[in-house]
Parts: structure tokens; sequence; C-alpha cells
């Protein structure tokens, strides 16, 4: 008896570990979902003013960096980012709450979708992880103020996010870490004439021509942090997702959209020094 305990211990610990990777697998699919994408070619213009305006009119984002962190209470988590919170109209994931502690909210998030699962008017509680991504996007036109920066990651990961298909996933209370401003990038061009290097458009290379030499075009980056709640179990509770994962790693991370071929890529943000759970400062 003691030997057939031990079996079926080892064999219900292979079984669990198996269903924790789908669950990841799953979860990587549809977040990489959630990301904007502009499946129109990068043109091969070499004009500084006319690369500026295409660039920053890409229905493009770009995810550098996902982690998570398991914790014995969401609930706490919110607490702590509860200022940045703003509810989504119609989506379950990101109903408003009882009280008027949250963050900025507009017109748009005065009414609820639905509070099933572990989402309710007063936050996430219970056990579960908490996810994380680190991203930009350069979707910042001169011509679109209402539509740029923290507004852009709002009514699209965030939106996404909030969905019933990722709320039956078990992922809820999506929110934008303390939204930084704005700031500039200079963007070297490569030169049509390059040759050598195994880098491409997006990377230093080598060659006959000086990096002096080559036209740069200055665009506007926009870098966020996006945590969630993800638990899991709660997944069990409702129809398993339609779509399959297609991601082959079982570790969390997450395939990224294909970046514009004609700019060299900006350098990513470093990973965060500190626990993700660290109280907001400065809201």
């Amino acid at each position: 008896l003691k030997k057939f305990k031990e079996t079926k211990e080892h064999g219900d610990h292979l079984v669990n570990n198996l269903e924790g990777r789908k669950h990841w697998l799953e979860l990587l699919s549809v977040v990489n979902e959630c990301l904007p994408k502009d499946d129109k070619p990068m043109p091969s213009t070499t004009d500084p003013v006319e690369l500026r305006k295409i660039i920053m009119q890409r229905k493009q984002m770009l995810v550098t960096n996902l982690d998570s962190q398991q914790v014995e209470d969401v609930g706490r988590w919110f607490t702590l980012v509860k200022p940045w919170y703003i509810p989504v109209l119609d989506s379950p994931g990101a109903p408003p709450l009882g009280d008027s502690s949250s963050g900025e909210v507009s017109g748009s998030a005065a009414t609820t979708g639905g509070s099933t699962g572990a989402v309710s008017s007063v936050g996430p509680s219970g056990p579960g992880l908490i996810v994380q991504l680190y991203g930009r996007h350069y979707h910042n036109a001169d011509d679109d103020k209402e539509g740029e920066g923290k507004q852009y990651v709002l009514n699209t990961l965030i939106k996404a996010l909030a969905s019933k298909k990722m709320h039956d996933m078990g992922v809820s209370y999506p929110v934008l870490i303390k939204p930084e401003p704005i700031s500039p990038e200079e963007i070297f061009i490569p030169s049509p004439k390059r040759k050598g290097g195994d880098d491409g458009a997006f990377g230093p290379g080598g060659g006959d021509v000086s990096a002096a030499a080559e036209k740069k075009v200055n665009v506007k980056r926009y870098r966020f942090r996006v945590q969630f709640v993800w638990q899991p179990s709660l997944a069990d509770q409702v129809a398993a997702p339609a779509s399959t994962a297609t991601v082959v790693s079982a570790t969390p991370a997450i395939a990224t959209p294909t970046a514009p071929t004609a700019p060299t890529a900006p350098t990513a943000p470093t990973a965060p020094t500190a626990p993700i759970t660290a109280a907001p400062k400065n809201p």
C-alpha cells in the first residue's frame, strides 16, 4: 500500500506539471493575441520625414519582458496598484470599483460588463499570480494626441486583457503601472549601400559606411509596464478557450510581433530590480 501511494503521488506530480505547462502555453498565446499588430510592411524609403510619420502611425506594440510572481492574496497587490487602476467599459475583467479610490476613470468606464469569477466591485482576492509585461510602442503620431502614449496602451492592450476571453482564462484587473511620459528616440536609418554585418537593419552591423554618415530619424517612444492577476484555477470553471497555443516554450516568455525593418531598434529596457509587489510611489 505504501508503494502504491508513493507511485500515485509521483504520477500526480507529473500530471500537475503537465497541466501547469498547458495553462502557461495557453496564456502566452492569448496574451500575444492581445497585442496590436500592423501587417503592413515597412516601406523602403530612407527619408527621415516620411519615416517618422510612418513609424509613429504603425499599429504595433512590442513586449520586451514577461515575468510572474505567485502571491497568497492578490488583494494585497491590488491595494498597492489601485491608484492606477482604470475600469474598462463592458469588460468582465476590469469592472468599476465600489468606491472612488481608483485612479483616473474615463466617462466610458461608468458601467460594468459582469463580475463572475474572481472579479468584483471591491477588487480581486485569493491566491494567484501577478503577471508583469514590459514593452514599448511608437504609435505617437503628431496629429493624434488622444491616441498616443498611455492612451494607446489603455485602448488596445488593457482593453484586450479585460475581455471576456481573457476573463475565462482566469485573467483580471489589468493595470498600467505608473504611466511614464512619452520620450524622444533617435534612430539611425541604415544606408542602402551598407555592406557586411549580420545584424541587418536592426543592428550596428559592419561595412563601408560609418554611422556618422547615416541619416537619422527622431521619433517618439512610449515605454509601459502592465500587471494583471492570473488565477488559472478559475479557468476550470468556464469553457476552455477555442484557440490552441502555438508557443513551444513552457516558461513565462512571450513572442513579440514583427518590428519595423527600416529603423534600428532602441535598446530594450532592463529587467526590474524591485519586486513587482512594491508599493507605488507618487502615482
